[in-house]
């Protein structure tokens, strides 16, 4: 595939062409089940950690957090990797979710105004399913991992603000601990076999 000179039009409709692949994948295996969801077994972990509804901004950020990566990307090879480690994870979790789908036991939510709107607005819109792995957790440290690769700086600040997305999945009760440890794991192999295997040539 040629990939053609990209000017900042055209590689925002590469963006909003993921985005839409992503948003409609998830929301068509949140709404129809092909199994039975089940519950994970809860770690001790996840029983000591408290409900903090608050931490629905941080959790937020996730939809937001790949468009900071775009901003410092020029390479035509390195738009490559983003799309296509980002189509292949999400492929990848919507087939899980699909045959192995899991649910969490969400607590009841009490609203707190402003400080609770974040996680009030994403609860009205996803179905307490598609945990296992962390599409959340996934998608950040891609950012994260692709970012490095212009900026180390940048991509370090990235990797920090992922583990507190990652956190966050826990404190919104959104996740289980098993689903950000595989959403992590996801996104580290899609990446390393995409850059070392399938693009080998990519430039540093």
């Amino acid at each position: 595939m040629t990939w053609p000179a990209l000017s900042n039009k055209g590689r925002w409709v590469y963006y909003v062409i993921g985005y839409i692949y992503i948003a409609i994948t998830y929301m068509v295996t949140n709404r129809q089940t092909w199994q039975i969801p089940h519950q994970l077994r809860m770690t001790i972990i996840d029983n000591s950690i408290p409900f903090l509804p608050w931490t629905g901004w941080i959790y937020a950020t996730i939809y937001v957090l790949p468009l900071i990566a775009t901003v410092f990307i020029r390479k035509v090879d390195e738009i490559k990797v983003l799309l296509f480690v980002f189509i292949c994870t999400a492929t990848i979790c919507s087939l899980v979710f699909a045959f192995y789908p899991t649910i969490y036991p969400r607590p009841k939510m009490i609203s707190q105004g402003f400080w609770s709107l974040p996680l009030e607005v994403i609860r009205g819109a996803d179905f307490p399913g598609n945990c296992w792995p962390s599409e959340h957790v996934a998608f950040s440290f891609l950012s994260a991992f692709i970012m490095y690769r212009s900026s180390s700086k940048w991509g370090n600040f990235l990797i920090f603000w992922s583990v507190l997305i990652g956190i966050s999945t826990l404190t919104t009760k959104q996740h289980y601990v098993w689903d950000v440890v595989a959403g992590y794991a996801l996104a580290r192999v899609v990446y390393v076999i995409t850059e070392r295997s399938l693009l080998p040539n990519l430039s540093r």
